[in-house]
């Protein structure tokens, strides 16, 4: 069994409230999976739990290790953390 954490930052975090105001939200997998495997299973349950979610924010948004913004054709093949960042602006 996989399972991989993800810390919410930013727009993200306003979603904890529907998850007992949790920073992060812990997906399980079978076996591994690609980032953007990852990315369709995370769009699912806050598509279910967070009736104010908006999937282009998740388009727009990258995941990230404590190195390095991950590529949707990168596998993860043991248990992470890992943290989702959404698009910021300003200057």
């Amino acid at each position: 069994m996989l399972s991989i954490k993800i810390h919410l930052f930013g727009a993200f975090r306003n979603f904890s409230k529907y998850f007992e105001n949790k920073d992060k939200i812990e997906l399980q997998f079978e076996s591994s999976c690609t980032v953007a495997e990852l990315r369709i299973a995370f769009e699912k349950v806050l598509q279910e739990h967070c009736p104010d979610f908006n999937a282009l924010l998740l388009k727009q948004s990258v995941f990230a290790n404590e190195n390095n913004i991950l590529s949707e054709a990168e596998i993860l093949e043991k248990s992470h953390e890992l943290v989702i960042l959404p698009p910021i602006s300003g200057g």
